[in-house]
């Protein structure tokens, strides 16, 4: 349950009174319930900094859910502690359990030299496999599987399974699942190796923790066994991942997991006005909530919000453009004429300043040719990563080449300049910086 936060004295300057209660908590395991803007990785990292008092750093495993995040706690970390920072354990899950299977890698059974599937390898292993379906019914195999390794490890694997796990590791290759559900194995089936990675890692810390799934939760009641302590921190109401197998049960069930676990929480909040979180409250209150407290505004400026109904989507993305220009300034001679916005008129933002969030990747487009229509520059964050972009794996398999006595670097980048003329200007200009 909730616990209200005491012994507040001393409270240095950089943090408020329930932040310092969670940041200097010394009685065991701590759960960290923190709303949207209430400072949460700022506490987390000072809570870490401030336990290198008493366990020395590279003793401390900080996990997150993604390389960015994992690169700002080291930041922030670094800031605080510049030496200690370098010595502690941060990365994600997939980190953390690729150093661990390649520590031990006799171990494990795997192949010695494993790498990780890229999507295309897994895409064309897949159609190896199953060569008789379609490519919309192998998208759903494989999804299919992904939900089933998320869901932990268990005692039986189905055979559908079985036969890519073994066209997978044939192929020398692991996906992101295997590295969990290995370390999982490696864990329970070797109490040497379980004792010394707890050993290894006696204070463990873990960000954003409603979005972890059925495997992370295995992996960490495999560590946190014996002395190890564990502090989580995140907000059950901002759970988004469930299609990725996380599942909010485990943020409930904290405190029966990890014996004797304390739970505090954060309010304060320093990002939205007082009607925004009103708002967003409604909105929370009218979902599967789970109880955590009220967030106060510590932002004392006005918010206002404006819900506008559209007719057709393409109605929507020209409302869109028409609140920028307000906003901005008139951006095209279409504007001016129609009167849209004054002529000539100045707006106290820039383009950089504004967000566009859609909801359905179906809104893209339209948004996108509205903005090219209007002339409004933008950036669109989410499109297709890197490694699946023309030319891309093509580029990738020449630097395969390259390492091969067969063909060496020489042959391997003139093959490669040869390609890449007709993969477009921006591919081009990625093969120059590289």
């Amino acid at each position: 349950m909730l616990r209200a936060p005491t012994g507040t004295a001393d409270v240095p300057d950089d943090v408020n009174p329930a932040q310092w209660q969670a940041i200097n908590y010394r009685d065991g395991h701590l759960l960290i319930v923190a709303g949207p803007g209430t400072g949460k990785t700022h506490t987390l990292t000072y809570r870490v900094a401030h336990m290198t008092a008493n366990v020395k750093p590279e003793n401390i495993l900080a996990i997150t859910f993604t390389n960015k995040a994992a690169e700002e706690m080291h930041e922030r970390l670094h800031r605080r502690i510049p030496e200690a920072a370098e010595e502690m354990q941060i990365g994600t899950f997939h980190s953390f359990c690729l150093q661990l299977l390649r520590r031990f890698i006799d171990r494990t059974g795997l192949p010695p030299d494993f790498t990780i599937a890229a999507p295309d390898e897994i895409i064309e292993l897949a159609r190896r496999i199953w060569p008789q379906h379609s490519a919309s019914q192998r998208r759903d195999t494989l999804e299919e599987i992904s939900q089933w390794k998320s869901r932990g490890v268990t005692h039986t694997t189905p055979d559908l399974i079985a036969t890519y796990d073994r066209t997978l590791h044939d192929n020398g290759m692991l996906n992101l699942y295997d590295l969990l559900r290995e370390s999982v194995r490696l864990l329970r089936d070797a109490e040497d190796i379980g004792n010394q990675t707890r050993r290894d890692c006696r204070l463990i810390f873990v960000d954003e923790y409603q979005d972890i799934n059925a495997a992370q939760h295995a992996l960490l009641r495999e560590l946190v066994q014996d002395d190890v302590v564990i502090t989580a921190i995140g907000d059950p109401n901002q759970a988004i991942y469930g299609f990725r197998g996380a599942d909010l049960r485990f943020f409930r069930s904290f405190e029966t997991d990890f014996m004797g676990a304390a739970t505090l929480s954060l309010s304060d909040n320093y990002r939205s006005a007082a009607d925004i979180l009103t708002a967003s409250g409604q909105v929370i209150e009218n979902g599967d909530a789970i109880d955590a407290p009220d967030l106060t505004a510590r932002i004392y400026t006005a918010g206002r919000l404006t819900i506008y109904e559209t007719p057709t989507d393409k109605a929507e993305a020209e409302y869109v453009v028409h609140q920028i220009e307000k906003m901005i300034g008139s951006t095209s001679m279409f504007s001016q004429d129609f009167e849209r916005v004054e002529r000539g008129a100045e707006g106290e933002r820039t383009f950089g300043d504004i967000a566009v969030l859609y909801r359905l990747n179906s809104q893209k487009a339209l948004l996108e040719e509205a903005f090219k229509r209007s002339g409004i520059p933008f950036q669109t964050s989410g499109d297709r990563p890197l490694l699946e972009q023309t030319g891309v794996p093509e580029m990738i398999a020449f630097i395969r080449m390259a390492g091969t006595e067969s063909v060496g670097v020489g042959n391997a980048l003139r093959l490669l300049r040869m390609t890449i003329t007709g993969f477009g200007d921006k591919t081009a200009k990625t093969v120059g910086e590289l």
